[in-house]
């Protein structure tokens, strides 16, 4: 494989460009407010970055001939046969440096000096496998320019409760990732062994700073592993750092585990001795009048699982819901539940009523407790007298008096005629997948519309509404949803008298895979429970340049309720005839522009212009409708 690559670079220059990390990480993102008026609209300049055109291989001299090469400062980490360290080389002052492989003969290479020499490649006869078919010699050092440095400085932790081996090592680099459709470049890089120092975990990469140019984009690559090169840990959110008003000191790295090298709950965060255990209601403690017992408290029943999902048994009706723990502190939201009459003397719905308004758990000789907020009450559950609790409460209700509806005094919407109906499912918390974009949730409520499924609406850019609990997303997401979840915090905390618009970028939760900065039509915006933003946005999983489509396009809208502890996710697709439908409508004049790295930026603020200034009619539905719905969004927990 070295072979070829140098082969390739001698004769084209076009060495193969290895990094230690080259992909692009995800994106980067507080709570009460008053109801707040949508204002005005006004249109901030976004700046996005230009892509560097990828230099034209100039044809390198026949072999045995002097070349002039240009060496960057900094040796930089690179797999050839073996993992190894590698010089930065370009032919010319304006070409982008790409990796070389191979060694040149007599050059006293010297970190924090940019070089100019003079080299001689010859060719090898017969040289063995894996070897390189050049040999390359020091022929003059033309110039020796010491490089003025500076550094980005912060910390990298994690969440996961495990500690890092004693021959752990740190490897963080700054990198330009302006381009989408390319290798990020190497900038600085430090590596260093922790000697068994646990996070958080100092660091400080030098950088030259004749290398950045303000309209370029810059990222921190961060990155833990074993002493045997096995990677543990790694960051995967956009850490933009040095340009655009970014930091370079006091910068935070939050870096996750890989392949199983930490431990991070997924479950609701109960202890293991009361899941997969039927609880039933025994008595309640009301304020105002004492304790008092339930009579049947077996058809008063509740089961944890496992991945943050309740199974309840209401009377004669049954359902789900989700819970979340957070220490001594529990959420519970009931989900879909049967609707039977369950006689005049029915404590179903005080029962359901008082799941929702739970805030603390704690157990006592065996048996479990629920705090209810407000000092309203405690409820005391004693453990069920048989395991088959999950059958059991799935069949409490007779099928004939069932109907899968939502629970008037849960959740209400006005749907303003955007849809016929509207339903919802509660579903278990899912694992993060391993490395960079890790997409695990808790378990959460998801509420569709005119009968689609949860699966159809998310497969195909549908209408769906999803309600997380903010404490268990932060523990199982990391990071990357902290970081949405302060975005969004940092708005709703600048609401009141917000006359321009706020900066990049906006808050996504599940989070998006690319940073939210193509958006327009923002506004703040309020529902009966909570307060937060709505905007219009492409496809959150888009990457790179391109022409802005009404395929992807949707009206958003992030919102927390009053206390803090739900994160209400709104996605319903729109468009404009402002936009071109799909691909194949996107004009010639257009396609050209837009994906052109010289003119995209002025085709990207001149469309984010045209649609800011649409009025909401314009867009279909209309956008005053859709934000009507949401702020007739009642949700109780």
């Amino acid at each position: 494989m070295r072979k070829l690559a140098l082969f390739l670079f001698v004769v084209g220059f076009t060495a193969v460009q290895l990094t230690a990390c080259g992909g692009n990480p995800t994106p980067t993102p507080a709570p009460t407010s008053t109801n707040t008026p949508a204002p005005e609209v006004v249109v901030v300049p976004t700046a996005l970055p230009t892509p560097e055109p990828t230099p034209t291989p100039t044809a390198a001299p026949p072999a045995g001939k002097e070349v002039t090469w240009f060496v960057g400062p900094t040796l930089v980490e690179c797999v050839g046969v073996a993992p190894q360290t590698c010089l930065q080389v370009k032919q010319n002052p304006d070409d982008t440096y790409t990796l070389f492989y191979d060694t040149i003969q007599g050059f006293a290479f010297e970190e924090g000096y940019e070089y100019e020499i003079v080299v001689r490649i010859e060719p090898v006869a017969n040289p063995p496998a894996d070897a390189s078919a050049y040999t390359y010699t020091l022929v003059e050092v033309v110039s020796q320019t010491p490089v003025e440095t500076a550094e980005v400085i912060g910390t990298v932790s994690y969440l996961a409760r495990v500690a890092l081996p004693d021959d752990a090592i740190l490897r963080v680099q700054i990198q330009d990732t302006s381009r989408a459709d390319a290798p990020a470049i190497i900038l600085g890089e430090e590596v260093r062994a922790t000697g068994g120092a646990q996070v958080p975990l100092p660091f400080a990469v030098p950088y030259n700073p004749a290398d950045i140019q303000d309209n370029r984009d810059y990222t921190l690559s961060a990155r833990i592993t074993d002493g045997q090169g096995n990677l543990l840990f790694i960051n995967d959110m956009v850490i933009p750092v040095i340009s655009r008003g970014n930091p370079t000191n006091g910068v935070e790295v939050m870096v996750v585990p890989v392949g199983g090298s930490g431990e991070v709950s997924l479950s609701g965060g109960l202890p293991p001795e009361l899941l997969g255990q039927p609880w039933q209601w025994a008595s309640f403690s009301d304020p105002a009048v004492g304790p008092g017992e339930i009579a049947d408290p077996e058809n008063y029943r509740i089961q944890f699982a496992a991945d943050g999902t309740i199974l309840i048994q209401a009377d004669c009706n049954s359902g789900s819901g989700i819970y979340s723990v957070d220490g001594s502190g529990i959420s519970i939201i009931v989900g879909p539940m049967t609707r039977a009459f369950c006689g005049e003397d029915s404590l179903d719905t005080r029962f359901l009523i008082n799941l929702g308004a739970a805030v603390i758990w704690f157990t006592q000789e065996d048996e479990l407790y629920f705090d209810l907020k407000f000092d309203s009450g405690t409820m005391r559950f004693v453990a069920g007298t048989t395991a088959s609790g999950g059958e059991a409460i799935a069949a409490a209700a007779p099928e004939s008096e069932s109907s899968d509806t939502i629970p008037a005094d849960m959740i209400q919407i006005d749907l303003q005629g955007l849809a016929d109906s509207y339903t919802w499912e509660a579903r278990g918390s899912v694992p993060s997948a391993t490395g960079p974009g890790g997409s695990g949730k808790p378990a959460h409520i998801i509420v569709t519309f005119d009968g689609e499924t949860a699966d159809e609406a998310l497969a195909n850019n549908g209408r769906y509404l999803t309600i997380f609990p903010v404490e268990a997303y932060k523990n199982i997401g990391g990071q990357p949803v902290i970081s949405q979840i302060t975005r969004l915090e940092e708005l709703v905390a600048t609401a009141d008298g917000r006359t321009v618009l706020p900066a990049d970028p906006m808050p996504l939760l599940p989070p998006p895979t690319s940073l939210m900065n193509r958006w327009v039509q923002f506004a703040d915006l309020s529902f009966q429970d909570g307060t937060g933003v709505r905007y219009v946005s492409e496809a959150p999983n888009r990457q790179g340049i391109g022409p802005w489509m009404n395929l992807g396009t949707a009206y958003y809208y992030q919102g927390l309720t009053s206390d803090g502890r739900f994160y209400i996710s709104l996605h319903w697709p729109v468009s404009t005839t402002a936009l071109p439908d799909t691909p194949a409508d996107v004009p010639a004049d257009i396609e050209a522009q837009s994906t052109d790295p010289d003119t995209y930026d002025a085709y990207l603020q001149a469309t984010k212009d045209d649609l800011n200034a649409l009025t909401p009619a314009d867009w279909q539905p209309d956008l005053a409708i859709l934000d009507a719905l949401v702020n007739s969004l009642t949700f109780k927990q």
